[in-house]
């Protein structure tokens, strides 16, 4: 389970210690004690003519590692990963015979100063992949052996960067295995692998999880979690059938902008429910292409409303969209109608926000421009358009 020593010696330069200083350095050794080449340049104190070899040494055991009979010391050390420093001070015994620690081990080809020695642990076993699966999906987890100072409990984790964190405990004093679940979606990187690891999750949380075929008994959380774990299954399904419909896939870099999120529900609203969405908001000029029969002596002092598609690109998580938007703004009382200073040709609604109704903006985002063109024909939906989150709360 232990090698005997870790040293801090140089690094090897590959010669071979020769024969000769091999025999002049077991010269100095006490009598049953000889020196045994293990390494190229490494020679270890060992009992002559081949006995069996007894080893004894002064450790110093720091105050973390709760030990209280010797037979525990080598458990409890390679449960918890921890590298003991053997006291130079102290001479070791081989069988018996004392010898100063320095002197156990000798690399006389390297120059070395302060040579420490350690009590040192075989490390754990390699990782293994475990399959945690539920709801139609699966994560296949590399758990990993933990360090843990406990002489009856083992614990193991998962490794990788996944968004599912899973922790496994062994009681070995009761044989019970206790499992622990987590998530976290900052290391997602797309709709499909989130809802994956919530699926999986709510999986567990509800006793509907497997372990390589092994169904698990309901790991519970608090309301306030299951709340949380609720929302955020909505709305990314949600989102799912945005991608589905746009025939698009998102990259996610959690958490979401309030810009990304607020496009996320109105391409919602525009796509998968399919209605306009209404906005306040306040406008103090509008530019327009005036038709050929305008007459603005009409418009001045009245109550107006304008309707137009508009092309927009976005680009949003990492997609980029060319879209046509309906767009109706309505409320509108005007003051003046004038040229544009700024765009040639063009006229300027100068408009008054003194009315009892507030202006309003009604918007619907369409893939082509005849699709935009089509659903302009009949401007009612816009002027019954419904609050943004009032239409994403809908049917929850």
């Amino acid at each position: 389970m232990f090698s005997n020593f870790k040293e801090s010696f140089k690094k090897s330069d590959g010669r071979i210690i020769p024969k000769e200083i091999v025999e002049s350095l077991n010269k100095r050794l006490p009598d049953g004690l000889i020196y045994k080449r293990v390494a190229n340049d490494l020679v270890v104190a060992v009992p002559s003519e081949g006995r069996a070899m007894q080893m004894s040494a002064n450790i110093k055991i720091p105050e973390s590692l709760r030990i209280y009979k010797p037979e525990e010391l080598f458990d409890i050390i390679y449960r918890s990963q921890t590298e003991l420093k053997i006291d130079k001070n102290v001479p070791v015994k081989i069988n018996g015979i004392e010898i100063p620690l320095d002197e156990a081990a000798l690399a006389p080809l390297l120059a070395s100063e302060n040579t420490e020695f350690y009590l040192q642990p075989k490390p754990f076993p390699p990782p293994h992949v475990v399959e945690f699966s539920g709801y139609g999906h699966t994560r296949s987890l590399t758990m990993q052996r933990q360090p843990l100072a406990d002489l009856n409990k083992t614990l193991l984790k998962n490794i990788d960067n996944d968004g599912l964190q899973v922790s496994m405990t062994v009681l070995e004093d009761i044989e019970t295995l206790q499992f622990s679940f987590n998530f976290n979606l900052q290391k997602v990187n797309s709709i499909d692998e989130l809802l994956s690891v919530l699926l999986v999750y709510q999986a567990f949380i509800q006793g509907d999880g497997q372990v390589v075929g092994m169904r698990l008994p309901p790991s519970p959380i608090n309301d306030v979690e299951s709340g949380t774990l609720n929302e955020l299954l909505t709305f990314w399904k949600k989102m799912k059938s945005v991608e589905n419909k746009l025939g698009v896939h998102f990259s996610l870099d959690l958490p979401l902008s309030d810009e990304e999120d607020i496009w996320l529900i109105k391409l919602y609203s525009s796509f998968v429910k399919e209605v306009p969405f209404r906005e306040n908001i306040k406008y103090t000029s509008i530019t327009f292409d005036p038709p050929e029969d305008f007459d603005k002596d009409r418009l001045i002092s009245q109550t107006a409303g304008f309707t137009f598609v508009q092309p927009e690109n976005i680009n949003l998580l990492e997609v980029d969209l060319e879209l046509f938007a309906v767009m109706g703004v309505y409320n509108l009382r005007i003051s003046d109608i004038i040229p544009s200073i700024k765009e040639q040709g063009k006229l300027e609604c100068i408009l008054e926000n003194k009315s009892s109704q507030k202006s309003f903006r009604s918007m619907r985002y369409f893939k082509t421009y005849e699709e935009a063109l089509e659903f302009q024909k009949n401007i009612r939906p816009l002027h019954e358009a419904r609050d943004l989150f009032s239409i994403f709360e809908e049917n929850k």
